[in-house]
């Protein structure tokens, strides 16, 4: 004759059970243990702050094109994922699962005439060349503010993300002024 827990419900042998018996009830306590403590397990990482990072430049400079942009402030950090001392340029991904990346950009005249900027995010396990994001805008004169979002998927770590600017079109300069700039990343959801 078994016994069962007050709060969790769990059975445990009595000193009026069979000792043949014995291991059964052994046994099967350890397993509602082990679904218990599992349990308890998933819902504190469901609790846990996702990876969030979001990173600044205020300070105007001049870039050339197809450089990552170099990111002077942390905003936000909740995972370890900026080291601005040991590289500037990037966000890193701390796991795998699908991500949300962006880079908003207020970037100078892009001096082409007629033309665009593009403002890409890219990778360093994207190995098929192409960018995670592109956003294209013309800037035919003034200032040009645009933003590149999207869902990635991070398979491998590490995985770097980056921002830069490319230009197309008539009598582009090679280098622009970048304003002010802020990339992110936020982990979404596991693969």
């Amino acid at each position: 004759m078994t016994g069962t827990t007050a709060t969790q419900n769990l059975t445990y042998p009595t000193s009026g059970d069979l000792l043949k018996d014995q291991g059964l009830y052994i046994q099967t306590l350890a397993e509602q243990l082990e679904a218990r403590l599992n349990s308890h397990d998933a819902d504190l990482a469901r609790s846990k702050v996702p990876p969030f990072a979001v990173v600044e430049v205020l300070t105007p400079n001049g870039y050339p094109l197809s450089l990552p942009f170099v990111f002077d402030t942390v905003l936000i950090d909740t995972d370890g994922m900026v080291d601005l001392t040991v590289d500037a340029r990037k966000i890193k991904l701390t796991r795998t699962g699908w991500w949300n990346v962006g880079i908003y950009a207020h970037m100078g005249a892009s001096g082409c005439n007629p033309g665009f900027f593009s403002l890409y995010l890219d990778s360093d396990t994207n190995t098929s060349g192409v960018p995670i994001q592109q956003f294209q805008k013309e800037n035919l004169v003034g200032y040009s503010a645009m933003v590149s979002e999207g869902d990635v998927q991070a398979n491998v770590l590490p995985c770097d993300i980056h921002a830069y600017a490319l230009s197309s079109g008539t009598s582009c300069s090679s280098s622009f002024t970048l304003n002010k700039a802020r990339m992110w990343a936020y982990w979404v959801r596991d693969l």
